[in-house]
C-alpha cells in the first residue's frame, strides 16, 4: 500500500544527497569533486552544517580508488581544517586502488555492518571500472548494483566526457540508476590569494 500522507524526498544534504539513494556527482578532472565530497563526507560524519546544509549526523565510509594513501591523508587534513576540526580527525576509508568491484563490495558490506554507515562516497567510477568500458551498459549495471544493496546512500564521483562536458562519461544506465545527478564545475581565480589555489 502507498503512503497515506504526502512527503518530500528524504534529503540528507538538500540538492546533493538523498537518503538511501544512488547519487552521482560529475565534473571535469580538477573541478574539485574529491575535495567537495570529502567536505560533505566529514560534515555528515560530524554533524557540521555550516559549510553544507547537512540534516543529520551519521557514520560515513570513503572509498579511495583515486589517490595514494598519502595524498588522501593530505587532502583529508585540509578538509578537516576547513571544517574547523583537528587536521588528524579520521575518516573511515577503504583504500581500493586496483581493487575489483566484487572484492570492494565484500569489504563494504562488512564495513557497513561494523560501522553502521549510512553514507558511502566512492572516488571514482572510472577507477573501479578496471579498464572496462564505461559506455557498456553491463559495466554500468555491474558497478552500481554491486554497492546498492546495503541500505546506504552511495555517492559516486565520475568524470565528464570529452565531447560533452555537462554530462557523465559513459552509459546512460548510470543516469538511469541515480536518483540525484550533480554537475560540479569550477573556474580558476584571477585574483586569488595564492598562486597554489586554482579552484574557485
Amino acid at each position: 500500500a502507498g503512503d497515506e500522507t504526502a512527503s518530500a524526498p528524504p534529503w540528507a544534504v538538500p540538492g546533493l544527497i538523498m537518503q538511501g539513494s544512488t547519487c552521482i556527482w560529475v565534473g571535469d578532472a580538477g573541478a574539485g569533486k574529491s575535495p567537495i565530497a570529502r567536505l560533505v563526507c566529514q560534515s555528515l560524519q560530524h554533524g557540521h552544517d555550516f559549510v553544507f546544509p547537512v540534516r543529520e549526523q551519521a557514520p560515513t565510509i570513503w572509498v579511495n580508488a583515486e589517490e595514494s594513501e598519502q595524498e588522501h591523508s593530505r587532502q583529508l587534513g585540509n578538509a578537516n581544517q576547513a571544517l574547523g576540526l583537528p587536521r588528524t580527525s579520521p575518516m573511515f576509508t577503504i583504500h581500493a586502488r586496483g581493487m575489483r568491484i566484487d572484492d570492494l563490495a565484500t569489504r563494504l558490506e562488512k564495513a557497513v555492518r561494523e560501522t553502521g554507515a549510512r553514507y558511502i562516497f566512492i572516488d571514482s567510477l572510472s577507477r573501479l571500472a578496471q579498464g572496462s568500458s564505461l559506455n557498456d551498459n553491463n559495466t554500468a549495471t555491474m558497478l552500481v548494483d554491486a554497492v546498492s544493496g546495503f541500505g546506504c546512500a552511495v555517492v559516486w564521483l565520475g568524470h565528464t566526457g570529452w565531447e560533452n562536458r555537462t554530462r557523465l562519461a559513459g552509459s546512460r544506465h548510470f543516469e538511469n540508476a541515480a536518483r540525484v545527478m550533480v554537475l560540479i564545475q569550477s573556474r580558476q581565480s584571477l585574483d586569488g590569494v595564492s598562486a597554489d589555489l586554482f579552484r574557485g
